[in-house]
């Protein structure tokens, strides 16, 4: 036990000697110069008085030190009310790119965080089809003009079979005689059956005019005859809707607008009478018509959507967007050259309907400080607005983002709690793109969520002097600075109007304009001026 004891005590010992050792040390290095331990004529250090004054630190003590000075100059400072503030999208930063129709998606063109150029192919979808057209009023004059037409047709056919046959008959009958040239069928029969030719010959005539009627002509009758198919004229469609009350101006503008190959085709014209009747062969779908030629070709969609309920100007924003096509291919929006893939919603074969967010886009080049003050801080952010100052915002996190400066008051508003709330116009910065299996992608300075500290204007200081809080130390209840006339430092009382983490405001009169000042190391600096002067002399303390 007596042993152990004195282990303790040997290691007690040793520890303290090698303590006394390095700070010995360490007191020689900063007292090491030329002038070390020099006295004047009077017998006294240059540095008496404490921390007074020194001028024995050489420059690579002075930079070991962290010690940096400059001259001072009279300047304005701007006292500000520090706001919690965060950074924020604006409402155009975003913007979510949605499928124009329903269907299937065929390919996702694209990675999350990709930077994709405007107008740039996004997602492809393989097309629902389109509601056809529906002939409802004019449904019931075109049916029993069709019906009566393809029974025209039929009975055509028909009456010319029972000719060619009665001829065949006639002529075969014709031929039977006796030994003596008498006929051998009885003269009745042959009366008979000239008659029932000549009524079949009179049907076909009949039936040649009613097809005449329906607007055939006698090249379209032999072909009807021949068994083609022949469609019925346009015109007489027109005609019966007319005699009928279902055409009017409207319709015949709107057959006019379409393709010419479109004009001659019943259908079309049915539908330009529907259309008519209905009241949507409107002046704006007219004029679109004429101006877009190659919207014709998808007049049929474009009937059927219009019956279905949509909008001239819905069905010129799908003509733009392609949507009329089998596939249609979803680009990234305009309103700014370039745009971030933000997030993916969608993977091929994925089921869609029109309006549905396949992706979202951002634009991080503007986004907005958004600062929620409270109390005097609400007056202090509407004075910036009145007065059209500036702020400035720090990193709540310091070094975690770039502080921000000149930033203008845009607006203030109330939230849904009865809030105020401030928001300031922030430029972005991007830092770098880089490529990857030909993608690019790209970071910026600035990105949402991030927190900051609002400096709003309150009150505008001139003539002051502004000094790093690293030039300042305090003595007892006395806070001063270091001024440095060549290698001396002297240690001045200051009067600090403000002081915040960064900086220190000092009133006008505590030096003057021109006096090179210690702005960092202040502290160390005067450790070591406290360490040098308490070595200077051998009998400080003692009275001989």
């Amino acid at each position: 036990m007596k042993k152990l004891a004195c282990l303790v005590l040997y290691l007690l010992v040793a520890a303290g000697l090698a303590l006394v050792g390095v700070g010995a040390g360490w007191h020689m290095a900063l007292n090491k110069g030329p002038s070390a331990g020099a006295h004047d004529s009077h017998g006294h250090d240059e540095a008496s008085g404490g921390d007074g004054g020194h001028d024995d630190l050489s420059e690579q003590a002075l930079a070991n030190l962290g010690v940096q000075s400059e001259k001072l100059s009279p300047t304005t400072f701007v006292l500000a009310t520090p706001v919690p503030a965060e950074i924020r999208e604006t409402p155009s930063s975003s913007r979510r790119v949605v499928a124009p129709v329903g269907g299937r998606v065929l390919t996702v063109a694209t990675e999350l965080g990709e930077l994709v150029d405007q107008g740039s192919a996004l997602v492809t979808i393989l097309r629902d089809p389109f509601p056809r057209p529906r002939l409802e009023i004019t449904l019931e004059v075109v049916t029993p003009e069709t019906e009566d037409y393809h029974e025209t047709k039929a009975e055509l056919r028909t009456a010319l079979k029972s000719a060619e046959i009665l001829t065949q008959e006639l002529t075969r009958v014709g031929g039977l005689v006796g030994a003596e040239g008498f006929p051998l069928v009885p003269r009745q029969d042959l009366i008979k059956l000239r008659y029932e030719n000549a009524i079949v010959l009179q049907t076909i005539e009949n039936l040649r005019s009613e097809l005449r009627m329906h607007g055939l002509d006698a090249a379209d009758v032999k072909r009807v005859e021949a068994g083609e198919d022949v469609p019925l004229n346009p015109t007489v469609w027109r005609a019966l809707f007319v005699r009928n009350g279902l055409w009017n101006a409207s319709a015949d503008a709107l057959l006019a607008a379409l393709p010419e190959q479109l004009r001659d085709e019943p259908w079309h014209v049915a539908v330009c009478g529907e259309l008519a009747v209905e009241q949507l062969a409107t002046p704006e779908l007219i004029a679109w018509l004429k101006e877009t030629p190659a919207v014709g070709e998808h007049f049929a969609s474009v009937a059927g959507l219009l019956q279905s309920g949509a909008t001239i100007g819905q069905l010129r924003n799908l003509y733009l967007r392609s949507a009329f096509e089998e596939t249609v291919t979803v680009q990234s929006p305009h309103g700014a050259p370039d745009w971030d893939v933000h997030s993916l919603e969608v993977r091929p074969g994925d089921i869609v309907s029109a309006g549905d967010t396949l992706l979202t886009v951002v634009n991080p080049r503007e986004l907005h400080l958004v600062a929620q003050p409270s109390g005097s801080e609400t007056a202090a952010i509407l004075e910036a607005l009145r007065g059209s100052q500036t702020a400035t915002a720090e990193s709540l996190v310091h070094g975690a983002a770039p502080d921000l400066d000149k930033l203008v008051l845009q607006a203030v508003r109330v939230d849904e709690a009865h809030q105020p709330v401030a928001y300031f116009v922030v430029q972005n910065k991007q830092l770098q793109v880089t490529e990857r299996d030909g993608r690019r992608f790209r970071s910026w300075d600035l990105r949402p969520g991030q927190r900051y500290l609002l400096q709003t204007p309150r009150e505008v200081w001139e003539n002051v002097y502004v000094v790093p809080v690293g030039g300042i130390f305090a003595d007892g209840a006395d806070l001063q600075v270091y001024a440095r006339h060549g290698s001396h430092f002297h240690a001045t009382p200051v009067t600090i109007r403000h002081r915040n983490h960064a900086v220190a405001v000092l009133s006008a009169d505590s030096l003057r304009p021109g006096t090179e000042v210690v702005t960092a190391g202040a502290f160390a600096l005067k450790l070591a001026m406290n360490a040098g002067s308490s070595g200077a002399d051998p009998h400080a303390g003692h009275n001989h």
